[in-house]
């Protein structure tokens, strides 16, 4: 009998015991999502770090709520590490504060100029379709004139959006590896024109850039990229068919992507303005 008594009170210790073991183990996982998701939000938006740090630059006024409200949940973070007294809906507010907070965020009027400095560059020479180029030239009008009357963080960041999505499309435009004089093959003429451009002499559009990016690391202009299209046309077995374009597959994919590494025209044409300045 004494056996048995002795089974049953192990059993319901190790029940009482497992009860708040799974719920330390659930705070605690709330806590390390908490407290990574805070990290990502600092090394993204140039939280505590040298503002030329983060991918984009962010309005002072976004910037410093989401920065006060990351200052509160590393509060809570604190105060749970010490007293264990932060509940699961503690945790759970605020992360969906800081979520909303980002969802907020608002690139800043400089961001805008640039991008607009970039388009302003773009060249046609009958290359795109009326229709898209059209549609990128009033997303550049109307981008022009908020910049020029508008002081409001979130229509400017709207205008931001809607030119960089317009600017995707521009760069992805043609999607023939290779192609560099957008008629729908790959010959020797593009080798040429190719060349011509390293040299000097002729001026790639964003979307000749693009296409021509036979490999991820020759961008934005190397010989390597007409060596490619050369062996390409010389039948030799690894170039026998043009390998697609990470670069080019990677914009397609999502034109309305925010990543400014999803369109690396932009990315190393926004590295060289702000070298510039």
């Amino acid at each position: 009998m004494k056996k048995v008594i002795s089974v049953l009170l192990a059993i319901m210790l190790t029940v009482l015991c497992a009860v708040p073991a799974f719920a330390a183990t659930d705070d605690s996982n709330l806590n390390k999502q908490l407290y990574l998701y805070i990290c990502k939000l600092k090394q993204e938006y140039g939280i505590e770090n040298d503002p030329g740090e983060c991918i984009l630059s962010y309005s002072v006024n976004s910037v410093n709520l989401l920065n006060n409200d990351i200052s509160k949940a590393e509060k809570l973070l604190e105060e749970y590490f010490y007293y264990k007294t932060v509940t699961k809906e503690q945790f759970e507010e605020a992360s969906d504060i800081l979520k909303a907070d980002e969802a907020k965020m608002c690139v800043r009027k400089t961001e805008l100029s640039t991008l607009i400095s970039i388009c302003s560059r773009e060249v046609n020479d009958n290359y795109y379709s009326d229709e898209i180029w059209d549609s990128f030239q009033e997303a550049l009008r109307t981008a022009r004139l908020t910049l020029e009357n508008s002081s409001d963080d979130y229509e400017i960041d709207s205008e931001y959006w809607n030119l960089r999505f317009s600017f995707n499309k521009i760069c992805g435009y043609n999607q023939v590896v290779g192609d560099v004089n957008g008629d729908g093959k790959v010959t020797v003429v593009d080798a040429t024109l190719y060349s011509k451009a390293i040299a000097g002499m002729y001026t790639l559009n964003s979307s000749q850039k693009l296409v021509s990016s036979i490999d991820a690391s020759y961008l934005p202009l190397s010989v390597l990229n007409v060596t490619a299209i050369q062996k390409h046309l010389a039948g030799y077995e690894r170039y026998e068919t043009i390998r697609s374009s990470e670069n080019l597959e990677t914009l397609c994919s999502d034109f309305y992507s925010r990543d400014i590494y999803s369109n690396m025209i932009y990315k190393y044409a926004r590295f060289n303005a702000y070298l510039e300045y």
